[in-house]
């Protein structure tokens, strides 16, 4: 009998290489590091990967709260939109240019005076209709509201305000002043009001009080939220009216106006550049001045008024 052959013995395989995974970014920056094993090829240590991709997750994790701080303070804060106002700053201002034709032209100061009473007496029976009958106030609103600021549609109409104010500087104080009060109420409160939404942010706020000496009490001066930006636009186009309408159009309506070029007193260009600055701070006095729960269209045009009247009246007496 032959004896069998001897089968061939497998050979042991070679042992393949292993192939390098690539470590992400930022487990090599943790210092993951590839270790030999026994065989002499490159392995990662089980414990040290885990451990790394722990850190990892917490890193990215940390990462991305840093990352949504930094763009919530790299982003600029949401701004206030600003209501302009258009149509009312529109029909605020027209005023003034329909005064001065008027003023020129010489027309009758008492059809003037009564037009504006009849408007008042409507403007007010319509706000008391208003008041009592939702429907109406519904209608009103609907028709005229773009016209009126929203404090404005739960108490009395700013109109009613401005025609009281023009028809107490009509009637009581000479027609050349009563025409620089209006015009300080149509264009100086207008661009007072616009360059306020603008520039207040930016410009410091008027104080609303100051202490009175050798006391603890505090007088109350300014209306809160007067910025020094809306001051500074009342006081140059108070400054502007005033000097223009002295140098230019006061001699072309009443035969006597209160301000004339080569008249004593202060009838000189010196007395014009003082009565100019004079105007202009009344203006932005009058615009800014905290007056109560007052309507500035009432005050401002009875202060600015009152206040030219005694300037002239001082002079007319220190002379």
């Amino acid at each position: 009998m032959t004896s069998p052959s001897p089968q061939p013995q497998p050979q042991p395989a070679e042992p393949q290489a292993v192939r390098k995974r690539p470590l992400p970014a930022r487990q090599a920056s943790l210092g993951a590091q590839p270790q030999p094993n026994g065989n002499g090829h490159t392995a990662t240590n089980g414990h040290a990967t885990n451990g790394h991709a722990l850190l990892s997750k917490i890193g990215e994790v940390h990462d991305d709260d840093d990352d949504d701080a930094a763009q919530e303070r790299a982003s600029p804060p949401e701004t206030k939109k600003i209501d302009w106002e258009i149509p009312r700053k529109t029909l605020h201002s027209s005023i003034g240019f329909l005064v001065l034709p008027l003023y020129v032209s010489h027309h009758p100061v008492h059809k003037v005076i009564l037009g504006l009473a009849l408007t008042l007496v409507y403007v007010s029976i319509t706000d008391l209709v208003r008041f009592n009958w939702p429907a109406f106030e519904r209608w009103y609103e609907s028709a005229v509201g773009f016209l009126m600021r929203e404090s404005e549609k739960h108490k009395i109409n700013g109109v009613v305000w401005y025609l009281v104010g023009v028809l107490f500087v009509l009637c009581l104080l000479p027609l050349d002043i009563a025409v620089v009060a209006i015009l300080m109420l149509s264009w100086a409160d207008t661009t007072a009001s616009t360059f306020g939404r603008m520039f207040g942010a930016r410009t410091r706020q008027l104080p609303t009080s100051v202490p009175l000496p050798l006391t603890s009490l505090r007088l109350p001066l300014f209306a809160p939220k007067k910025s020094v930006a809306g001051f500074t636009a009342a006081v140059i186009t108070g400054s502007l009216i005033t000097g223009v309408f002295y140098a230019v159009g006061a001699p072309l309506g009443v035969d006597a106006p209160s301000w004339v070029y080569g008249q004593r007193p202060l009838g000189n260009w010196a007395g014009l550049a003082l009565l100019t600055a004079y105007g202009g701070i009344v203006a932005g006095v009058a615009e800014a001045l905290n007056v109560g729960s007052m309507d500035d269209n009432l005050t401002l045009p009875i202060i600015s008024g009152s206040a030219l009247w005694a300037f002239f009246k001082a002079v007319e007496y220190l002379s």
